[in-house]
């Protein structure tokens, strides 16, 4: 009975290990991650020539084809291009996600009475996004085909870029908020409010 009890202990202990590794396992660093108090840093491989350079993400061209990373040696900021770098290299850049959001809104086009076409470009960083658009509808109340007017809003996942286009008057307000915290903002006078 004893011996039986045991083995259903020790069984029951292997399970536990095996659900524990299973849940730990995916939290592993990928290969090329920035070690746990290296404040970021990375080595970044060119592809052809092996050379390296330590350094660590600041910023990437939406596209993912250039990334800038800020030098360890130096500090300076230096745009490398995705396609010199070895695939471990390019993949990290795929997969990173800059740590703050962004939102940039530009007059494209306008026209009588008074109607502007806004280009909305917003960069989710580490949480979702809610982004409330508001703005004044100009009179008389002709629209821009296809377009939506203000006021709406979007939810923007975590990591991801979106662009629209949206119809407005003179004044817009594109507003991107973090749980329900403002984290960025333009308007039709200010153009970096945060």
């Amino acid at each position: 009975m004893k011996a039986i009890n045991n083995s259903a202990s020790f069984v029951l202990l292997l399970l536990a290990i095996g659900t524990i590794c299973a849940f730990v396992a995916p939290l592993r660093a990928a290969p090329g991650d920035p070690a746990p108090g290296t404040g970021g840093y990375r080595l970044w491989t060119q592809q052809h020539t092996g050379k390296q350079i330590e350094g660590r993400v600041k910023d990437k061209k939406l596209n993912g084809s250039e990334v800038l990373i800020v030098r360890k040696s130096d500090g300076r900021s230096v745009w490398l291009d995705a396609q010199d770098l070895v695939e471990a290299d390019r993949e990290y850049i795929k997969l990173w996600v800059r740590p703050e959001s962004q939102v940039t809104a530009r007059v494209t086009a306008s026209g009588r009475p008074g109607w502007k076409k806004v280009r909305v470009t917003i960069i989710s960083g580490t949480e979702d996004l809610e982004v409330k658009i508001t703005g004044r509808l100009p009179g008389p109340h002709r629209f821009i085909a296809g377009l939506p007017r203000p006021p709406f809003s979007r939810k923007v996942g975590k990591g991801q870029t979106v662009e629209f286009e949206f119809a407005c008057g003179a004044v817009y307000a594109v507003e991107a908020l973090e749980n329900g915290t403002r984290v960025d903002m333009e308007t039709d006078k200010i153009k970096t409010a945060l």
